[in-house]
């Protein structure tokens, strides 16, 4: 590490990372007290893309505090730190563990972080943050550790729905039942679906009515549903009033793969999917085989 000729940078340092551990725990205040108020103020998490200015940087500051509770723990590894007469810049690990809002569970895992500060009226100030989620798995940069070697698998799929009670309409309807549900409090809920032939969860709706509307944004795709008879399954819910798009044949017009598509009340689309006969459960390495 190279020391800093200015005696306060250290402390404007720790500042910032007391800041950072008040986030984790949902409050975006201390954090927002050490930015500098300019236009040409940065931030970069790890959500993707990046904010420029202070009102974008301070809702990009809120909203990750949003998705945090009270508890948990952030330790900081720094790595290099250098400070010149008005600029200055840190680079560090940070490496958390913190409870999740609405009782989702807890998150962990490892930043590497870059900010650069900037003396304004006698004091530092934050003008840029970056930090990426570590993905080398070797030596102490495990951003994920799962004790004794622990298998991993995907779970479900997660979304947020406007009215839980014409959300679950649609998905009974499709074919889902309900599994369980969470009561989170105060009108909020987490409803677990699976289909018939699932013998655990593939579908969780997250119900949270103070919310609002469910606005859907560019990132989310769709949710994918495998059949037997895609014919027939389009020709039942059609009959049950759902609105589908027309069969599309995969590779030529005999096969190997036939889709249709459909909406859900909130506008999530989902593409059922039919194999070709013999075809396993799910994509595998051996489709995409040259």
């Amino acid at each position: 590490m190279t020391g800093s000729p200015h005696p306060d940078f250290g402390r404007a340092v720790e500042r910032t990372q007391r800041a950072v551990a008040a986030l984790l725990q949902g409050d975006p205040e201390p954090e927002k007290e050490l930015w500098s108020r300019r236009d040409d103020v940065t931030l970069a998490n790890p959500f993707g893309g990046y904010r420029r200015g202070w009102p974008e940087v301070e809702a990009g500051l809120e909203l990750a505090a949003d998705g945090f509770a009270k508890g948990g723990t952030c330790v900081f590894e720094e790595i290099s730190r250098e400070a010149g007469p008005d600029h200055g810049f840190v680079f560090e690990m940070e490496r958390f563990e913190s409870n999740l809002s609405d009782g989702r569970g807890v998150a962990s895992g490892a930043l590497r972080v870059v900010m650069i500060f900037r003396v304004e009226d006698g004091e530092w100030k934050l003008v840029h943050r970056q930090a990426d989620t570590l993905t080398e798995f070797g030596g102490r940069d495990h951003a994920i550790h799962q004790p004794g070697g622990g298998r991993m698998k995907t779970l479900h799929t997660a979304y947020r729905v406007t009215d839980l009670n014409v959300s679950l309409g649609f998905y009974f309807t499709v074919g889902y039942r309900e599994v369980g549900r969470v009561d989170l409090g105060e009108g909020n809920s987490l409803t677990m679906l699976s289909l018939p032939d699932e013998d655990v969860v593939s579908l969780e709706l997250a119900h949270r009515p103070a919310d609002g509307a469910v606005e859907i944004g560019t990132g989310f795709s769709h949710l994918v549903i495998q059949v037997a008879d895609i014919a027939a399954t389009v020709d039942a819910l059609t009959e049950a009033g759902l609105r589908l798009g027309p069969l599309e044949h995969h590779e030529g017009p005999d096969g190997p793969t036939t889709t249709s598509w459909l909406t859900d009340p909130d506008g999530y689309r989902i593409e059922l999917v039919q194999w070709p006969p013999g075809h396993a459960d799910g994509l595998s390495q051996a489709d995409f085989a040259q």
